[in-house]
Order: C-alpha cells, then structure tokens, then sequence
C-alpha cells in the first residue's frame, strides 16, 4: 500500500498535462470520481486509489514497486486503463467475497 506521506509528496506538483491542459479537463470529466465531500478527486488521489485497489485485489507490488508505478503514472509515462481509473475503487475490490480484479481490466494483474 502507498504511504500517505508518500501520496502527499505529489501533492504540490503539477502533471505534465500536455495538449494545453486539456489532458487535464479529460481526466477530471471522465474519471475523477467525486469524494464523500462532494469535491472531485485530484490526479494523485486517483493514483492512489488505483494503485492500492490493485493491491488489494492482489496485484504482486513491493512497496517500491508501487510508488515507482505511481510516479510514472503521475508524470503520465504510463497509465491504467481508462476503465480501472474510473472503476477501480478500494471498497469495491472484494465485492460478496469474490475479487473483482479479473472484472476490472488493471494490466498490472495480467
């Protein structure tokens, strides 16, 4: 799992959007999901939810294997599907008891 203070470390960066920001507007319309407050979630907040997600439904990651994932995803050399940004959520990663890794595409469990 990724340390909060970890995740934090990102917080005052900015991600290299590209394409004039609209990079940015795709993201925060189509797959930042909105948080209990009613905000939605930042780029970093995003990772971290995917990324722990992943772990949780058991993809094999050190703790530096995760945070090397979440800072090439931060600064946008790699990414998940769009389907697992939207999806993958924590609470949802053993849904009845059964993982939900195989029905959510995450290439990092494949």
């Amino acid at each position: 799992m990724l340390e909060q203070s970890f995740v934090d470390s990102y917080s005052q960066k900015t991600p290299p959007w590209g394409f004039g920001g609209l990079g940015e507007i795709v993201f925060l319309r189509t797959y930042s999901r909105k948080k209990d407050n009613g905000d939605n979630e930042t780029w970093t907040e995003t990772l971290q939810r995917v990324i722990n997600g992943a772990i949780e439904a058991g993809a094999p990651l050190t703790n530096d294997e995760a945070e090397a994932l979440f800072d090439h995803c931060f600064n946008l050399r790699c990414s998940f599907s769009g389907r697992s940004l939207l999806l993958f959520l924590r609470s949802l990663t053993m849904a009845d008891g059964h993982s939900i890794g195989k029905e959510v595409p995450c290439n990092i469990l494949e």
